[in-house]
């Protein structure tokens, strides 16, 4: 699902992709979403920076996500474009929009897990805000609520948020 926010004093812009951002949270709908900014940004020839916020505020467990951030990118995506790997702090959905805003992205590409809210299907919060506050198009790639966990760590992300 491709979202568009554009407010009043913002003059149209051209549709160039330069610079992509995809934020990622270990689980296996980020690592689709990778995959197709991936793609993107090789089909643009535009920079990708894959970004990782650590919310927690225990700093061995800080410091063991940002370990783990280093590795788990695949190494397909390795092969098919350049990309940087940026590590923050904070709220994710806060300091995603403040990387995006700063580094002057053209393209969020977030992956977007279903979650059950009284027996409604709604997308996680953090991509429920980017959709909403983004100043540039947001492109959620959603994985449906009836889809199954691959993964501890994806229960884990999930339920950290």
């Amino acid at each position: 699902m491709l979202s568009v926010s554009r407010r009043d004093d913002q003059p149209a812009s051209s549709a160039a992709i330069k610079t992509i951002v995809c934020p990622v949270n270990f689980t296996g709908i980020a690592r689709e979403a990778l995959d197709y900014a991936a793609h993107l940004a090789d089909a643009f020839h535009a920079d990708l920076a894959v970004l990782h916020v650590v919310e927690q505020r225990d700093e061995l467990h800080a410091s063991a996500d940002e370990a783990r951030f280093r590795g788990w990118i695949d190494a397909a995506i390795q092969n098919r474009c350049t990309y940087r790997e940026i590590v923050l702090r904070g709220g994710a959905a806060e300091r995603v929009l403040d990387f995006a805003e700063d580094a002057n992205a053209d393209l969020i590409v977030i992956g977007a897990q279903h979650k059950l809210f009284r027996d409604e299907a709604v997308i996680g919060t953090t991509t429920e805000r980017l959709v909403r506050f983004a100043r540039l198009p947001v492109l959620s790639i959603p994985r449906p609520v009836s889809s199954a966990v691959n993964a501890p760590e994806e229960a884990a992300a999930l339920v950290a948020g």
